[in-house]
């Protein structure tokens, strides 16, 4: 039985209106567009590490200056310039919660890839935000589909798998983890075949 849970994913997507520089910039005043590029640098800036803080200060006083300098009709012809390159809108960065994700199974060593699509892209099936999987081996019917909650584990040693998926909220019995547990605690293989005729007799 399949345990149902919600699976809580950590996305950062190109803005989907970036795909439609040159319709934004008929839609957009200059004025407009300046504001909302304003809007984005200060959006940017709270995403900043708080490390940081004390040289965005000093470039902030250092840029106060220079951006009085740069005129209105100026900002409003840059932020166009980014809109028709499709750079204006800064990426969408958030939590995506899936519902039909939540039936798959993790595995350190999964078969199929968890991916994002935007409207615009060649996989989104229409507007908004598509997630789709995409197999990463052959697969036959009645194979159980499985993804990894977490990709870093992905190759690594058990041990290491192990302590990741600990932090991430349970101790990991997956197939590959299984499987390397018991070659781990089996004796190693002698060439002369003693191991393998007292596994043979027991």
């Amino acid at each position: 039985m399949l345990s149902r849970c919600q699976v809580n994913m950590c996305i950062c997507l190109p803005h989907p209106l970036n795909a439609h520089g040159s319709q934004l910039c008929d839609l957009l005043s200059p004025d407009l567009a300046a504001q909302v590029a304003q809007k984005q640098k200060q959006a940017e800036g709270l995403n900043e590490d708080d490390s940081d803080d004390e040289e965005n200060e000093e470039g902030e006083q250092d840029n106060v200056g220079a951006d009085d300098e740069v005129s209105a009709a100026d900002r409003g012809v840059e932020a166009l310039e980014a809109a028709k390159q499709g750079e204006l809108f800064g990426a969408v960065v958030g939590t995506a919660l899936c519902e039909a994700l939540a039936f798959t199974n993790h595995c350190c060593l999964p078969n199929c890839a968890i991916d994002f699509a935007t409207a615009g892209q060649a996989d989104a099936q229409g507007p908004g935000l598509w997630v789709f999987a995409v197999s990463r081996r052959p697969m036959v019917p009645g194979d159980e589909v499985l993804m990894t909650y977490v990709p870093s584990v992905v190759g690594r040693p058990l041990e290491e798998r192990q302590r990741k998926m600990k932090k991430f909220g349970f101790p990991c019995s997956c197939r590959s983890c299984l499987t390397d547990k018991m070659l781990a605690e089996s004796e190693p293989l002698n060439l002369n075949g003693d191991t393998m005729s007292s596994m043979q007799g027991g």
